[in-house]
């Protein structure tokens, strides 16, 4: 899912205890509690000889996509459902995001004729999730049996999940297109192993029924919720598992305002609390490289993880993230920022790689550049899923050369008009 975009607000999702608070205040609030509440397992002789607080079937632990989409199955199925939010507000990082998803073989898909074999699904999967494992020939393609079986599993999944979710109207979606009106190509179309090339990429729908984003998500995942009697109840932190003396989960303790109770889920317990991008002890043990701070909320602080360890569940891929590069005296000031940076532009900055060489002009983020982009948009007509092509170089360059034309920028000689386009 695309967490960079900011624009979604998710208005109109159910939660039992609306708050606004500022980006600050959010942080202060979400991690008041948390270093004093002790996370781990709580193990009880049996669940009948247990006292419990609460009943219900099932508990859904944060209310971003997954654990909405999570409450919303269970419910579908008849089970009564406690949501219970670490924030104070629903949503996580969900709903800030861009709120895109990426279903193979998607049911829109079907609908417009775009083939996407399993076969070649999995190796498009498997060659970018395990680059330095995949063998196209091999049965599982170079990966565990395990790591395989997920892959497929997601195949076969991800496209019925988003139709029933549709259908129940729970999860309104489409097929995500461009700007020329295609289906978005993936982000490695180009390679062989991708198929359809595009069409995947799929869409919330807004209030409008036009394409929405992270914060309309939260919206009819929600509100689907609290007609079914589900609303998501913040402030409240599940800290502990609860399990018998034949390991297996019974119910979560619970903390809010009011202190510790013990909740018993009948049913199952569905965790969807998010990752630890704000836990530094976490990001320095599993991540592959230095990470200060990123656009999470401030509550994925990696709750989940340290029960998990302490329960004995096996944790895997835990090295990698979509990672973008962050302005290094905001992560450091407060390590849960609103956005990645896409562009350094400005007086005063320099983009560098990690060897301390620059990378490009950061005056290209100017009034000059934007023309000629928007003069791209218009005029160039070009099938993304091809790399290399010499129409994209030939379109580039006659928008420069229309923009440049426009604007009076005449010279007779590169240097000449390399001047003019600085002062441009």
């Amino acid at each position: 899912m695309d967490n960079q975009d900011n624009r979604a607000n998710g208005e109109g999702f159910a939660v039992d205890r609306p708050s606004r608070v500022s980006r600050r205040d959010f942080f202060k609030k979400a991690t008041a509690g948390a270093a004093g509440v002790a996370l781990g397992v709580t193990v009880v002789s049996s669940a009948e000889a247990q006292e419990w607080a609460e009943t219900t079937d099932v508990v859904v632990v944060g209310s971003g996509g997954a654990a909405l989409a999570g409450a919303a199955g269970a419910l579908m199925g008849g089970a009564k459902v406690s949501i219970y939010e670490k924030g104070p507000v629903a949503g996580g990082t969900t709903a800030k995001s861009g709120g895109q998803y990426w279903i193979p073989n998607s049911p829109y898909m079907v609908a417009e004729g775009l083939a996407d074999p399993k076969e070649d699904a999995l190796k498009y999967m498997a060659r970018l999730g395990f680059p330095t494992l995949y063998r196209a020939n091999d049965p599982l393609l170079g990966l565990s049996q395990h790591a395989y079986d997920m892959l497929a599993a997601y195949y076969d999944n991800a496209g019925p999940v988003i139709k029933t979710l549709h259908d129940e109207g729970a999860l309104l979606s489409a097929m995500s297109h461009s700007g020329d009106g295609q289906p978005t190509p993936d982000y490695f179309a180009h390679i062989d192993e991708n198929v359809p090339k595009k069409g995947r990429t799929t869409d919330p729908l807004n209030s409008d029924g036009g394409p929405g984003y992270g914060g309309d998500i939260i919206r009819m995942l929600g509100d689907y919720a609290a007609a079914k009697g589900a609303p998501v109840i913040t402030e409240t932190q599940v800290s502990r598992i609860v399990i018998d003396e034949n390991r297996a989960v019974v119910g979560v303790e619970i903390t809010d305002a009011a202190g510790s109770r013990l909740v018993r889920a009948t049913k199952g317990v569905i965790f969807g609390s998010g990752g630890f991008t704000q836990n530094p002890e976490m990001r320095q043990n599993y991540l592959r490289m230095p990470v200060l701070g990123g656009c999470a909320v401030p509550t994925n602080q990696g709750d989940f993880v340290s029960m998990a360890i302490e329960i004995g569940a096996k944790l895997g891929n835990m090295n990698e993230a979509w990672l973008q590069q962050e302005v290094l005296e905001e992560v450091i000031e407060f390590s849960s920022v609103p956005s990645g940076t896409w562009f350094l532009g400005g007086d005063s900055m320099i983009a560098v790689n990690k060897y301390g060489h620059r990378l490009y002009d950061e005056k290209f983020v100017c009034d000059l550049v934007r023309d000629v982009v928007q003069a791209v948009k218009r005029n160039l007509k070009v099938d993304w899923t091809k790399p290399h092509r010499e129409d994209v170089k030939a379109g580039v360059r006659a928008a420069v050369r229309t923009v440049l034309r426009n604007r009076g920028v005449k010279a007779e000689h590169l240097e000449a008009l390399t001047k003019q386009v600085i002062v441009q």
